[in-house]
């Protein structure tokens, strides 16, 4: 189950980034951070690999 779940992450992560640029962007326009979102994407993926290999 957690291995169906793992293939989520990236999505999960992209989502969530998404999401936390669009709340910087509406707070401070000019404020969305490509560099960011990937950084979290990034994270998602991160942790995906960790669990296939655990």
């Amino acid at each position: 189950m957690i291995g169906a779940t793992a293939e989520y992450c990236v999505l999960f992560s992209a989502i969530a980034g998404c999401i936390k640029e669009a709340v910087d962007e509406w707070r401070k326009p000019g404020a969305w951070s490509y560099a960011d979102l990937l950084a979290t994407i990034l994270g998602g993926l991160v942790i995906q690999i960790e669990v296939w290999i655990a």
